[in-house]
């Protein structure tokens, strides 16, 4: 690879940022130093002291005017459009980059979401030139997308549309981090077929949780800590387990399922539309079990964290249905560190049902396809997994750690320049 090579990292969430979206870019922050690669990052938030070469720039400006346009933009955004584009910071980094004319970079790496990432590197690249690596991260749009209703067919028929080919058509590179979104964007855009990379999500050992010790009690506990919506829930799990602690075959009095995060409950003024075929009525009474607990607010990622450590188990609720394989949950390489036994629910062949046997850690998958009777056995044996952690595969180290993924873009790097 070139030495010295200036890459501006462009991320609205990094760290100290809960948001699920900052490890990664953090992550090649971290690393890319090592490789000869200079990041200089631009993210949002007030500027914290001592870090070097991070830029902080705050969502909106300085003057009453300015704000008062931000707050408008917000809300046009949220209302109307659907979704946060994140227009306003995006301005005042531009307006930042405008003011600082003597700064060039070689490459310009934007992280999404939001989208504005991408609108002020599409500015850097347009006036200040260099090679433009669009980082999706999560895909823009995917088939099947719901589209009821006039704001929703905004967002999914005009604007997401259009940005996803803006992004093929003038970035350099766009890399996704499944091969599902990379074969679908490879398939929609012919043209721009080379543009698309794959570089999958992965893990730091100084990054990700550790497992803590176990507080003493009577009980055993199996902890969710993320949100909930209309094709995550747990609904599979919790039917399970009302007919595993009837029949005794879990005992109840000694078992605690948290739930610890927004769970969509108040989604809709009619019909409940917070989790896919499953009313209201029947998601109150399963989360009314005395076995369950419900933190239904989002928390700190440190007490997430806290909560998963001192859990006996780790439960992970992926996608239902088709759109599974074009999303790779991140909390699964949390879990994976802390190394205690994980049940995780999901598809045949998405990425989590392909990572997991590659862990070395124990894990029972129960596919959404499953009968109930299958789904009752494989959760029932699930239980009696000891909760002793245990480390990681170095196999999966070698092929998600940190390191071997920060080289893996700066292979995508060096490509680019040639």
């Amino acid at each position: 690879m070139k030495s010295n090579v200036s890459v501006l990292l462009i991320t609205y969430y990094y760290p100290p940022s809960d948001a699920a979206a900052a490890p990664r870019p953090f992550r090649f922050a971290s690393h890319l130093a090592s490789l000869g690669i200079q990041p200089f990052v631009l993210t949002t938030g007030e500027p914290i002291s001592n870090e070097v070469n991070v830029t902080r720039v705050g969502e909106r400006g300085n003057s009453p005017f300015r704000r008062w346009v931000a707050i408008l933009l917000d809300n046009l955004e949220s209302r109307v459009f659907g979704t946060r584009l994140r227009t306003s910071w995006a301005q005042q980094s531009i307006d930042y980059l405008r003011n600082h004319p003597q700064d060039h970079w070689e490459i310009v790496h934007s992280v999404g979401p939001p989208l504005g990432v991408h609108q002020i590197a599409a500015w850097v690249k347009r006036h200040r030139g260099g090679i433009w690596v669009a980082d999706m991260q999560d895909p823009i749009i995917l088939p099947q997308t719901f589209t009821r209703g006039v704001r929703n067919w905004i967002q999914t028929r005009l604007i997401l549309p259009f940005w996803e080919r803006y992004l093929l058509r003038h970035a350099d590179i766009v890399i996704a981090n499944t091969p599902a979104v990379r074969d679908l964007l490879q398939m929609k855009y012919v043209k721009w077929r080379h543009k698309v990379q794959y570089l999958p999500n992965g893990f730091d050992q100084g990054m990700n949780a550790r497992p803590e010790p176990i507080p003493a009690r009577d009980f055993k506990i199996l902890a969710h800590c993320g949100d909930f919506y209309s094709v995550r829930h747990p609904v599979k799990l919790l039917d399970a387990l009302v007919r595993l602690t009837s029949l005794g075959s879990v005992p109840a009095e000694h078992l605690r399922v948290d739930f610890i995060g927004d769970l969509a409950m108040n989604q809709g003024r009619g019909a409940f539309s917070g989790w896919n075929g499953c009313s209201r009525e029947k998601a109150r009474q399963l989360l009314a079990s005395p076995w369950v607990r419900v933190v239904p607010e989002r928390v700190a990622r440190t007490v997430a964290v806290k909560a998963m450590a001192e859990a006996d188990y780790s439960l992970l609720i992926d996608v239902e249905g088709p759109l599974s394989k074009y999303f790779h949950p991140v909390k699964i390489f949390d879990q994976i560190s802390i190394g205690r036994p994980i049940l995780c629910f999901t598809e045949h062949g998405s990425p989590a049902d392909e990572l997991l046997p590659l862990t070395g850690v124990p894990y029972v998958t129960v596919y959404y396809t499953d009968s109930d009777y299958e789904t009752d056995r494989k959760v029932a044996a699930f239980f009696n997994l000891p909760n002793t952690p245990v480390s990681y595969s170095s196999q999966l180290e070698a092929e998600r750690g940190g390191v071997a993924l920060t080289c893996l873009l700066a292979s995508i790097y060096n490509d680019s320049l040639r």
